[in-house]
């Protein structure tokens, strides 16, 4: 952690030059003592607030970075050859700052020592000083993708505490407190793991944080830096990610009740998805058991328990959420029960009803089975499908199924409570699943289509933010060929184009680049432009390479992640 972020005790932090912080302290513990004894608290408070507009007013200025900090921005900004000042005044200065900072400065962030990485800090300090949390938050995410890709380029661990540290500050000036505390957490782990299990309060930011703001007792906080260093010692593939060894501590540090105003938001790290998703399959079961628990405990106010043993079974994982009164969730219970089955074929019915039986044997309503293939009968209403519906006909019951495509999504973004309530209200009011009319079918492919894309119709998204997401439809594979179909045209995709393509990046992480008029250099954009005339029945553009991109990610030849609002692409090493 900087000095900046174990000095700032509240989100408003630093002071702009005039009134520094000892001065205002100051003033406001005459203002304390000068008080009659037994004065009433909304008295102090009232007071409290006029002596900081008072101080606002002598400063003239709105909260921001200290003088020396301005300082210190101004000798560092060469490293982005513009100014500074200036640009975080502009109404998209912040998107504007992420984007210069990623392009120039996103391969020199792996030590926090760095110019490069104070500098990404300082302008993400200054929005959050300027009790602009959002844009804020959006800077520090993109500061931790950045410190992760060079992880994973490195193989080795760096210390992650700033930006986690300053994400929990972001949560907090928010008003989430669920999250604000689960951040701060992953930020302890990352203090215990750089400081040999140690508690040292002048260098962190952690110590006061939990302790005044989140009240936990000094004797438990360095009990928790001691576990999470014994569980780096035990297993040092996990020290990569502060996310699996937090995941592996008690919940006792969970005291805060969530806030309805963060009940939608759901905020997972794609790398660590990734990383449990390259681990499935392995026989055991337990990497589908980690990753689910993962993504239930990314839920603001879902507790999780892995491996709970009964008299008379084994729980996979158990579930508990607390605060939520408004939303879908309270209709599931406080409890509810996961199982996961990592296996090679669709679960059966056979083990669909003993999953039943479970949650009826723990009065549950609500369940979760997460099957890699998902469930026999799907599409049809057959087998254990059909018993999906008839179990909530018969008892009340929902159990929702996530698959390895549901994986895949979440891996790239999606949010994992919006998945969640979709596939509930999907069997609590027996919906029927989108699906293409055979009329509306034919007449969306063209009669003289090439055989080689002939197959199924699949309608998805193109890749990145939510709200920048756009619906198409395409019939054919990777493997056959594929054809993209517009609101006025159709564009054709080769099997060899898709071949070629894949022998290119197999193996390979790099930028989507889907700008129309100025692609990404290394990006797909550029190289689907560049090579489409020579290896494709016709030229293709940007565009359409969102397109493809979306294609490769949905059929599993790919994964996606997002940086800032930035796609890139984490192709297989096997091509088709």
């Amino acid at each position: 952690m900087s000095e900046d972020a174990a000095k700032a005790a509240e989100p408003a932090g630093e002071t702009p030059s005039g009134v520094t912080r000892a001065a205002s302290q100051s003033v406001l513990s005459e203002a304390e003592t000068s008080l009659p004894s037994g004065s009433l608290a909304n008295e102090l408070a009232g007071l409290r607030g006029e002596v900081r507009r008072l101080t606002l007013t002598l400063q003239g200025s709105s909260p921001g970075l200290s003088q020396e900090s301005w300082n210190e921005l101004h000798t560092l900004q060469d490293e982005l050859h513009v100014n500074v000042a200036v640009l975080l005044n502009q109404p998209d200065g912040a998107a504007q700052a992420e984007r210069r900072l990623r392009e120039t400065l996103s391969h020199r962030v792996s030590d926090p020592a760095t110019r490069a990485a104070r500098l990404w800090e300082l302008v993400g300090v200054y929005y959050l000083h300027s009790r602009r949390p959002y844009p804020a938050l959006s800077l520090f995410f993109g500061l931790y993708d950045c410190m992760l890709e060079a992880q994973a380029q490195s193989g080795s661990r760096c210390h992650k505490g700033m930006p986690l540290c300053w994400i929990s500050d972001c949560y907090w000036q928010m008003e989430f407190p669920a999250l604000a505390k689960r951040f701060l957490m992953l930020t302890l782990c990352e203090d215990a793991l750089s400081n040999s299990g140690e508690v040292r309060t002048e260098e962190s930011g952690v110590y006061f944080r939990m302790a005044w703001r989140h009240g936990m007792p000094d004797s438990r906080l360095r009990e928790y830096f001691r576990r999470c260093y014994s569980r780096y010692l035990e297993t040092k593939s996990t020290s990569l990610f502060p996310e699996e060894i937090v995941q592996g501590l008690d919940h006792g540090w969970m005291t805060e009740l969530p806030a309805p105003s963060e009940a939608g938001i759901y905020s997972a790290n794609l790398h660590y998805l990734h990383h449990l998703l390259s681990q499935l399959g392995s026989g055991t079961g337990t990497a589908l058991e980690i990753l689910a628990e993962y993504l239930l405990s990314c839920m603001p106010g879902c507790r999780t328990a892995r491996h709970v043993q009964t008299p008379s079974t084994d729980l996979d994982v158990v579930c508990c959420v607390d605060g939520f009164e408004v939303d879908f969730r309270s209709e599931l219970g406080r409890y509810f029960v996961c199982e996961c089955k990592d296996w090679k074929q669709p679960a059966d019915f056979t083990a669909f009803a003993k999953f039943s039986r479970v949650l009826d044997s723990v009065k549950a309503r609500f369940g979760i089975l997460f099957s890699r293939e998902g469930l026999s009968g799907a599409g049809k209403t057959q087998d254990a499908e059909r018993d999906q519906l008839k179990v909530f006909q018969d008892r009340g019951m929902v159990i929702v199924v996530v698959d390895n495509s549901d994986l895949k999504q979440l891996a790239s973004g999606a949010n994992f409570t919006s998945m969640l309530r979709d596939k509930y209200e999907r069997v609590r009011l027996d919906l029927m699943p989108a699906r293409t009319s055979r009329t509306s079918r034919q007449n969306a492919i063209p009669s003289a289509l090439p055989d080689e894309a002939g197959g199924d119709m699949s309608t998805i998204a193109t890749l990145g933010p939510s709200s920048k997401r756009k619906r198409f439809t395409y019939v054919g594979s990777v493997k056959g060929g594929a054809e993209i179909q517009f609101e006025k045209s159709q564009a054709h995709v080769s099997s060899a184009f898709f071949r070629a393509l894949l022998d290119h990046f197999g193996g390979k992480t790099i930028p989507g680049g889907f700008s129309f008029e100025n692609p990404t250099p290394g990006g797909l954009g550029e190289w689907v432009c560049q090579h489409s005339p020579e290896l494709n029945s016709h030229p293709l553009t940007p565009r359409h390479a969102s397109h493809i991109a979306a294609i490769l990610v949905h059929e599993g030849y790919a994964q996606s992640s997002l940086r800032g609002a930035a796609v890139w692409l984490h192709f297989a090493k096997e091509g088709v």
